[in-house]
């Protein structure tokens, strides 16, 4: 089977994930190939918990897959990469970049790999203190730890 996986983070891009979907088809059909399956996920590339990605994964993994077609190298994987790319080349699935980019150098890859892990930790602190202030606001807990959580400086006395 030949497929697509598309990716993004959040459902504010969901055209672009309709937009990776149809690039990779036009891309695939120009060649004379059909596509058998699409998988897709809206979640952020640093998770390989992904529902699309462990069907995808399953798939490879029982031998069902021939190539994996994607818009960017970045779509199947952040930082594990190189991981998924062997795992895949185990079972025999290629896998096919359609945008290849013009080669980076190591300093610029491992300051996209800091930049990406820096943004994922900082969504994971926005979304703990989000869901934090949330719960004080339901209990209606003391105005200034509200106000503490919001960064202002009040002392908590």
């Amino acid at each position: 089977m030949n497929v697509v996986y598309a990716r993004v983070s959040t459902q504010k891009q969901k055209q672009d994930l309709q937009n990776q979907i149809e690039n990779c088809i036009s891309f695939i059909n120009a060649k004379g190939i059909s596509v058998d399956s699409i998988y897709s996920d809206i979640k952020s590339g640093m998770s390989l918990d992904r529902k699309g990605f462990m069907e995808l994964l399953n798939a490879v993994m029982a031998f069902k897959i021939k190539a994996v077609y994607i818009s960017y190298k970045d779509r199947l994987a952040r930082l594990s990469y190189e991981l998924v790319e062997k795992l895949f080349s185990d079972y025999g699935t290629k896998i096919v970049i359609i945008n290849q980019c013009e080669s980076i150098s190591l300093e610029q890859e491992l300051f996209e790999d800091i930049m990406q892990t820096i943004h994922s930790f900082s969504m994971k602190m926005y979304s703990k203190r989000r869901i934090a202030k949330k719960l004080l606001l339901e209990s209606k807990v003391n105005p200034a730890l509200l106000k503490s959580l919001n960064g202002e400086t009040d002392d908590l006395d």
